[in-house]
Formats: C-alpha cells, structure tokens, sequence
C-alpha cells in the first residue's frame, strides 16, 4: 500500500535555499526569471546576506538564521498545515491512484514517499525517497504539487529504462517527464486536480504535441513513443533546459 508522509525537516529546507537562493543549482526550463521568483518570499536585506556571503559556510548560517527565526513563530502552522494536507489528500489518494494507473498502464507500486515543507516556492525532489511542498502555498496548490510530483516518480519507475535504452539524453528525458504533466489538466485527472498549470516555457510545443498525440489511440507507449520521435527532431527547442 503507498503511504506518503508531510513534515518538516530545517536541513532540507536549508539545502533547497543553498540551490535555489545562495547559488541556482536547478533546471531552469527556460524561466528566465526563476531566481527572481524564488526569492520572492525573502526580503531585500534577507536575499543580500545570503547571496552575498563569501562561502557556503557561511551562507549556511545566515540561511538557518532566517529559518528559526521563521520557525519560533510559525511552528504552529507546520502543524495545522501537515494535519491539513493530510486529510485533504486521503480523500483523493484512491482515485488519484487510480487515475495514474489507468494513464501510464501500470501498477501504483511507488515505495513509501515523504513529503517535506520548504518555506521557498521552488519544490524540488529525489526519486525515489521524497520531494518537497511549498508551505507558503495554498492547499490546492499543494495538492497540485503532490500530483504533479507522483506523475514524475511513477514516469520514471515504469519508463526510465524504457527511455534509457532509447538513448534518450538527460536533456530529452527531463523534457518529456516535465511535459507530461499536461495531462493532470485533462480527464480524468481534472476530477480532482483543479489548479491550471502552466508548464515550464520550454516544454510548451511538446505539451501541445503530446495532447493531440494521445488523442490518437490513448495509449501511452505510443504516446512516450511519438513524445521521443519529437524531441529527437526538435532539438533546438528544448536546447535551453
């Protein structure tokens, strides 16, 4: 049986500011203004310390600084919010589940996931362990992100050495698995996703050209199959990951 977790872990929490505010270590997709949107929760002076500090060292502290000041006043929210999410997703999880089995033809055998709090609005992940929820986020932008993640963990388990073996690169992977998160918009996933997701700027043909392609036989082997005769054909498109 899948079991997913929420809490809040100050190291997690602390690693996603040391790549996303101290030095920007993730994909960007084409966002060009990612970095500005990442630190929108900080302030001016906040931001300066930490992306001025002369080593990680001490970046590391001025971010744990910011954190428990954060935390002394806010523990009660971490609470509220897990306690929250939790119920709010036990009344999907089923069909949720069902939802995924039916898209990607396989079986929901994910290993037991745990969900982390992150006070920034950039939620990162490492398969197959966890991923990350922006607290500052609204449930329903929550529940977009857990759906939004699983999509990518049950991706990888049933189609990544499908795809490896396909000599896909790291570049035409991540492509396709970013893309394919169109589909929560669409049935029967819209039943219970009810948050529009616009999608990262260098996925936008592909997401265009996966929807009319499951259109076809609303098979995903042939849908991933169409997916990497496309990137394979496009390169200059997804050239800026």
């Amino acid at each position: 049986m899948f079991n997913l977790t929420f809490s809040y872990n100050l190291n997690k929490d602390l690693d996603n500011y040391l790549n996303a505010i101290y030095k920007f270590r993730y994909l960007k997709h084409g966002r060009k203004n990612i970095e500005k949107t990442v630190s929108k929760y900080l302030s001016q002076q906040e931001l300066t310390k930490i992306k001025t500090s002369k080593n990680k060292k001490v970046a590391t502290l001025e971010i744990k600084k910011i954190l428990l000041k954060w935390l002394a006043k806010n523990q009660d929210l971490i609470n509220l919010n897990q306690k929250s999410l939790t119920e709010s997703w036990n009344t999907r999880q089923d069909k949720f589940i069902a939802f995924s089995e039916e898209f990607f033809e396989k079986k929901f055998n994910l290993l037991p996931v745990t969900a982390y709090f992150t006070t920034l609005p950039i939620c990162p992940y490492y398969y197959p362990d966890w991923f990350m929820i922006s607290i500052k986020e609204g449930l329903e932008g929550q529940l977009h992100t857990i759906y939004h993640e699983l999509f990518h963990f049950m991706f990888i388990k049933h189609y990544g050495n499908y795809c490896n073996n396909k000599h896909l690169t790291q570049l035409e992977f991540e492509s396709i698995k970013e893309a394919l998160t169109v589909f929560l918009m669409t049935p029967p996933f819209n039943k219970i996703n009810t948050l529009y997701e616009q999608g990262y700027p260098q996925e936008q043909e592909l997401r265009q050209f996966m929807l009319k392609s499951y259109q076809q036989n609303h098979k995903f082997i042939s849908l991933l199959n169409n997916s990497i005769k496309w990137v394979k054909n496009n390169q200059e498109v997804i050239s800026n990951i």
